[in-house]
């Protein structure tokens, strides 16, 4: 039988969260915690918290996304299991697409 696997790819696959490293980037990064905090703890409707998110991060260039993206520290035991599982694993995001590349 074939387990499908499921693997977070922030915090999970990375040693290290994106957002915050993508909006320390551009100066933002406590604004961007503080508007996560008030989405987590309902004080913000998630959507309009992922709007306003965006609305800051989407003044970094896509180029430089990626090269901080590429940067981040990987858990090696676990991209070992998805390379080694690759027809059973699936990695799963909110990050925008064009920012990681798996």
């Amino acid at each position: 039988m074939n387990t499908p696997f499921c693997f977070d790819l922030d915090g999970v696959i990375t040693a290290q969260e994106l957002l915050p490293l993508i909006a320390r980037a551009l100066g933002c990064e406590q604004e961007i915690a503080e508007l996560t905090q008030a989405a987590i703890t309902g004080v913000l409707p998630f959507h309009n918290a992922l709007r306003l998110r965006c609305e800051m991060l989407s003044a970094i260039p896509i180029p430089q996304v990626r090269e901080i993206v590429g940067q981040v520290l990987l858990h090696q035991q676990i991209v070992t299991f998805i390379t080694t599982h690759r027809e059973q694993c699936f990695v799963i995001t909110g990050n925008l697409d064009v920012w990681v590349e798996i």
